[in-house]
């Protein structure tokens, strides 16, 4: 009977369908798992980088304050033999006055930023390359818990390690 055959056929279909519905929901509910640690992860690189941006932000005020401090100093005819005649030796006297009168903190700007950039690189490095470890540890591990066959492999570990 070709009416049975085909209902046979179409019921087997149909049951084929709902398995990989339900391998299909474990996937959505994977990427979903997946996204929400991304946004969640984002949002601390945000702060991170905010945070970095502050120190950075101190570090230019107390020298803009030095600058100001400065300027106080140098009476209007030393600024204007400053800007007007070029000499730049009284400015150059009293900036190292201000400058050696922080109580001794080491005061090159240059080298605080440089400080302040290689922390902030290191430390968003590292939690990004923890992150990108982690996830690529769960999708690899994911197709054996839920005992599909993967197509491929993820070993991108190594390459996400030669990246830093």
């Amino acid at each position: 009977n070709p009416i049975g055959v085909a209902e046979g056929m179409l019921a087997e279909c149909y049951h084929h369908l709902l398995e990989h519905k339900k391998e299909f929901q474990i996937d959505v509910a994977t990427l979903n798992l997946l996204e929400s640690t991304m946004s969640g992860w984002t949002t601390e690189m945000m702060q991170s980088v905010d945070e970095y941006k502050e120190d950075m932000v101190g570090v230019l005020k107390k020298e803009g304050g030095r600058c100001q401090g400065l300027v106080e100093r140098m009476s209007y005819w030393d600024q204007w033999s400053w800007f007007v005649l070029s000499s730049g030796e009284k400015f150059e006297r009293e900036w190292n006055v201000v400058r050696s009168g922080s109580g001794g903190e080491d005061n090159h700007v240059e080298g605080k930023l440089g400080a302040i950039v290689r922390e902030s690189f290191d430390s968003i490095a590292t939690k990004a390359r923890t992150q990108g470890q982690a996830v690529i540890e769960y999708l690899g591990k994911r197709p054996a818990i839920t005992n599909q066959s993967l197509i491929g492999s993820v070993t991108a570990a190594s390459k996400f390690e030669d990246i830093f």
